[in-house]
C-alpha cells in the first residue's frame, strides 16, 4: 500500500507557526503564491504539541489545525488545560482523511513514536 500525502514540517517552531496560525497563511504574512493556494485546500492534519511543565507530548488529528491550536490555547480541552501551556512541534497535512487517520494510528503506535522521535531528534536535543 502506498501512501500519497502533502508534507509540511516545522522547522521554526513557536514565532513562525504561530504568527502563520494567527493570521493565515498568506493573508497578513505576504506569503507567496503557493502558500495561498496552499491555504485553500481541505486538508486534514496531523500534530503533535509538547508541554512546557512536564514535558509531555501530545498527538491529534484535525481539519483544522488553527482552529484546534487556538481551542486548546484557550482551555477547551481538558487534556491540554491540565498540561499547561505547550507548543507545537510537528505537523504533516494530508489531502486525504483517511491518510491522516493512519498516520495519527502509527504515530501513536510503538513503532511510529520511534520514527517520529527520530524525526524530531534534533529538537529533542540530537537524541534519537
Amino acid at each position: 500500500m502506498t501512501l500519497t500525502f502533502f508534507y509540511v514540517k516545522i522547522t521554526a517552531l513557536n514565532r513562525g507557526v504561530a504568527s502563520r496560525l494567527n493570521g493565515g497563511l498568506a493573508r497578513r504574512s505576504g506569503g507567496s503564491a503557493e502558500e495561498a493556494e496552499v491555504a485553500k485546500l481541505n486538508m486534514y492534519h496531523f500534530y503533535v504539541l509538547q508541554f512546557k511543565s512536564n514535558k509531555k507530548l501530545y498527538k491529534g488529528l484535525t481539519s483544522d489545525l488553527r482552529r484546534r491550536i487556538l481551542d486548546r490555547r484557550s482551555g477547551q480541552s481538558s487534556f491540554t488545560s491540565m498540561n499547561g501551556e505547550f507548543d507545537l512541534i510537528f505537523y504533516e497535512a494530508y489531502l486525504n482523511k483517511k491518510d491522516a487517520i493512519e498516520a495519527e494510528k502509527y504515530f501513536k503506535s510503538g513503532h511510529g513514536r520511534e520514527v517520529l522521535k527520530n524525526k524530531l531528534k534534533n529538537y529533542f536535543g540530537g537524541v534519537a
